[in-house]
């Protein structure tokens, strides 16, 4: 598990108080204690940060002000900042001051500037979240969240989506303890695209992994040059790992809800996964996936072709394919094509399909092509 914690490491080191959605409410140290309780009810914060023109003074907690007089100013009830944390500190470490501060509020600073208030409960809920223990990665929940809170603030976020090509393939000729090394390792090189100040990178599932950023797509397509071979080499491992990415870039949006806004980071990720299947190169990276036995199969039995064919790139991309039936038809001019139907179920989700290929010199590439396009492509 040597590269999982090296990796693991790296991630920890990227989640900092800066990634988190601070509490950045603020009011004046001349408001009194009914006005600033008014302030952190509409901002649905438990505590705000008070200042004195420019200068941060502390700060004051909702128990307090609805328990205190309304027309008592928030001096009275003003507590300072034990400590001052750094928006670039680890969340790990921080945490530890918490426990040793016995804290349930502390202040966050950009050097001399204050930018919000970290509390306990945020801290938890972000050393709660669930982990992959393979790469070290957060799962697709983390992306959501910190997605959906970039959309609400106005952000635009852009999505890349990550796939491995053939992984299928490495688990079933070389077995899962080398398809697990090929995860980690593609979760490492994917690690060291991140700007930890605008960026995200989780496991989506299986051998799926997806960044968010606030970067400008343009932004994100330089730092994806780095990517360029798509490819890379193991120690050990005789021919490169190949992979395959998509990009979607979002808008910024003004949804009613959060409801909303989460169902425009939903159809970013679609976008950036069907961007990234278009991308994926069929006649090299899956040939093994359409290659036929030795020993062709009698070209009268159009549908046996077909359902082999369906039967290995479903192995090569973990997906369900059930062909239903294959026809010759006569298009314009007298060309020959074939017409291939059926059902294919990627991430549990069936949808049908139908692929028309035109026929050419080879009749059992052809069908498998069709196969290929219809239920992966389509």
């Amino acid at each position: 598990m040597k590269v999982a914690a090296e990796i693991t490491e790296k991630f920890d080191v990227m989640r900092r108080l800066t990634d988190l959605n601070l509490n950045r409410l603020v009011i004046a140290d001349s408001l009194d204690m009914g006005s600033a309780l008014i302030a952190m009810q509409k901002a649905g914060v438990a505590a705000s940060g008070v200042m004195h023109e420019r200068d941060f003074l502390g700060f004051i907690t909702i128990e307090s002000a609805i328990l205190s007089e309304p027309d008592v100013s928030v001096h009275d009830f003003l507590r300072s900042a034990s400590i001052r944390l750094q928006a670039s500190e680890q969340v790990r470490t921080a945490s530890k001051r918490f426990v040793q501060q016995q804290a349930d509020f502390l202040a966050v600073f950009d050097g001399e500037e204050y930018v919000g208030l970290v509390s306990a409960l945020m801290l938890i809920t972000e050393l709660g979240r669930s982990y992959d223990p393979l790469t070290g990665l957060s799962w697709s929940d983390a992306l959501r969240d910190w997605g959906v809170d970039r959309l609400e603030m106005g952000q635009e976020v852009c999505i890349v989506f990550f796939d491995l090509d053939d992984f299928g393939i490495y688990n079933k000729r070389y077995g899962h303890v080398v398809g697990d090394s090929v995860l980690k390792e593609f979760g490492g090189l994917l690690v060291g695209l991140i700007d930890p100040a605008k960026d995200i990178l989780v496991r989506y599932g299986g051998d799926e992994f997806a960044m968010a950023s606030v970067r400008t797509a343009k932004e994100v397509k330089a730092a994806l040059r780095k990517l360029d071979s798509r490819q890379f080499n193991m120690e050990a491992f005789p021919a490169p790992v190949r992979f395959s990415y998509g990009i979607s870039g979002g808008m910024r949006t003004n949804e009613p809800s959060r409801d909303h806004v989460a169902a425009t980071l939903d159809n970013l990720i679609s976008l950036a996964s069907k961007d990234c299947l278009a991308n994926k190169p069929i006649r090299d990276t899956f040939k093994a996936a359409i290659q036929l036995p030795e020993q062709p199969i009698a070209k009268s039995d159009w549908l046996q072709i077909a359902r082999l064919a369906a039967e290995r790139a479903g192995e090569a991309s973990e997906t369900e394919i059930r062909v239903l039936d294959a026809l010759f038809v006569l298009s314009e001019g007298d060309q020959q094509s074939i017409v291939i139907t059926g059902v294919s179920t990627i991430n549990g989700h069936e949808q049908s399909f139908q692929s028309i290929k035109p026929l050419g010199a080879n009749l059992e590439k052809a069908i498998s092509e069709a196969v290929w396009e219809g239920a992966i492509l389509s």
